[in-house]
């Protein structure tokens, strides 16, 4: 199932003008490893610099996950800037910090533009139901990505 979500949604990464790719761990334990693949556009509303941002990833370890999230976010900066998004995510695994699928993933970015092409970040991800359900005291990752202009 998971490798069928990802493969429909794999032409909209391969030609998105920033494709990248996140990893990071759980600050609660090194061996929950993070992975995802995204792509943002920007979508300007009324002159603010903000993006539109599609991810499908997951956490490994004894409570992991996928997901599917899209999102909304501003960026602050050119060459060195910060970028913060929220999304509306499904996760395929509800875990003892999460109980409901559907979740907010909100995340927050420090990054470095070396060229037109390549950005280095460094960031935090949370995810949380936003107290809809109990319990929710949510899972978290720092994160490093890669992205690349198309």
């Amino acid at each position: 199932m998971k490798k069928r979500f990802f493969l429909m949604f794999l032409p909209v990464l391969l030609f998105s003008k920033n494709l990248g790719v996140e990893i990071g761990f759980s600050p609660d334990s090194f061996n929950k490893k993070f992975l995802d693949v995204f792509y943002e556009k920007d979508t300007p509303i009324k002159n603010l610099p903000t993006y539109t941002t599609l991810a499908l990833g997951g956490w490994n370890g004894k409570y992991g996950s996928g997901f599917a999230a899209v999102g909304e976010g501003i960026k602050f900066g050119d060459k060195l800037f910060i970028k913060c998004d929220i999304s509306l995510c499904y996760i395929t695994h509800t875990t003892p910090h999460l109980s409901t699928h559907y979740q907010f993933k909100d995340r927050i970015r420090v990054g470095y533009n070396f060229n037109e092409n390549y950005s280095l970040l460094f960031g935090f991800i949370h995810f949380s139901n936003g107290g809809i359900k109990k319990p929710n005291s949510g899972e978290n990752f720092f994160v490093m990505w890669l992205t690349k202009k198309f």
